[in-house]
């Protein structure tokens, strides 16, 4: 299935800028958004497995937990929209969807 990923770069640097324990675990910006990427596609392959319908796939809705403070919502687009994303492998298809945005969101401490 093809997932496109928005605000992950922006995100993972921010982990690794702020969090200690992310930046212990996840060297590099590399590391960081590999993780990211296959967190979000695991989260969204327990939430959404039961769906009937790109349709209901909840757009808004703030999932977690990815790392601590940070989340993702989940869009799934149908068609006139061109594929659009990198392809993962997941259980099963998302009837109706194109392919997935993931829209990472992170509360993180103002210093």
């Amino acid at each position: 299935m093809l997932f496109k990923f928005l605000n992950i770069e922006e995100t993972a640097q921010a982990l690794v800028e702020s969090s200690a324990t992310f930046s212990a675990k996840y060297k590099s910006l590399g590391d960081a958004i590999q993780y990211l990427k296959q967190q979000s596609v695991a989260l969204y392959e327990r939430e959404y497995a039961e769906v009937e319908h790109a349709e209901y796939v909840a757009d808004g809705v703030l999932h977690v937990p990815i790392w601590r403070d940070v989340g993702a919502t989940y869009c799934a687009l149908c068609a006139p929209n061109p594929p659009r994303g990198e392809e993962w492998p997941i259980k099963f298809v998302t009837p109706g969807a194109v392919y997935v945005e993931i829209n990472f969101w992170a509360s993180l401490p103002l210093s």
